[in-house]
């Protein structure tokens, strides 16, 4: 009677682990916001205005498997088996749309407890000096599924950066001695005006007969 009473109790641990295992399975199956997490790893938090930043930021992936049919499913040379999801990321300052980005970040798989990947954005900075709250909201690109917002304060400090100096135009005047040092058919980066040409033309004519004076003589 014993080992009769011992054989069913085995027979019901059995089927509730095959349960909990087909139940954890439908779960992983799906995009699954709590299996993303994100870190900041490195950030620039102080620039001046209108320039371009590059914020870093860590993710990390729990989830053991992602179903083809999934919304959130993506796949890459390195997700092949199992897949991964597809995170995106919003940035707001002040409430004003600044810039986004997204990839796609694979399984953990039957032999790695979490799948990490490096993840960055660039946006500018607002035109004006200051102190703005920006917002980076992480979410699953397919569903929209919110995954986290990170609030940080962006320094704008100094002025924006000054534009090129604008290089002197290189077209000579219509003179004989206008425009730059070099004449014109000396310099392979313009081409010679009407009056240049005659100019020089005259005066070439006008040595050679002074030459020819000389010789002749």
């Amino acid at each position: 009677m014993g080992a009769a009473s011992i054989t069913p109790h085995r027979s019901t641990l059995a089927r509730s682990a095959a349960r909990g295992l087909r139940s954890q399975s439908s779960i992983e199956a799906h995009g699954d916001p709590g299996q993303i997490s994100v870190y900041p790893k490195k950030l620039n938090l102080r620039a001046p205005p209108n320039t371009l930043v590059t914020q870093h930021f860590q993710l990390t992936n729990g989830a053991a498997y992602v179903s083809g049919s999934d919304p959130d499913h993506c796949t890459t040379p390195l997700t092949e088996f199992g897949g991964g999801l597809q995170v995106a990321v919003t940035v707001k300052v002040n409430g004003t749309r600044y810039g986004s980005n997204s990839t796609c970040i694979g399984v953990a798989g039957a032999f790695v407890f979490a799948r990490k990947k490096s993840f960055s954005i660039t946006h500018y900075t607002p035109d004006q000096p200051g102190e703005y709250k920006v917002d980076y909201d992480f979410y699953l690109a397919g569903s929209g599924k919110h995954i986290k917002t990170i609030r940080k304060t962006l320094e704008v400090t100094g002025s924006a950066p000054k534009p090129p100096a604008q290089q002197p135009q290189q077209n000579g005047g219509s003179g004989l001695f206008n425009g730059p040092i070099l004449p014109c058919f000396l310099d392979p980066n313009r081409a010679c005006t009407t009056g240049s040409t005659i100019g020089y033309s005259a005066f070439g004519i006008l040595a050679l007969l002074f030459v020819l004076r000389f010789v002749l003589l």
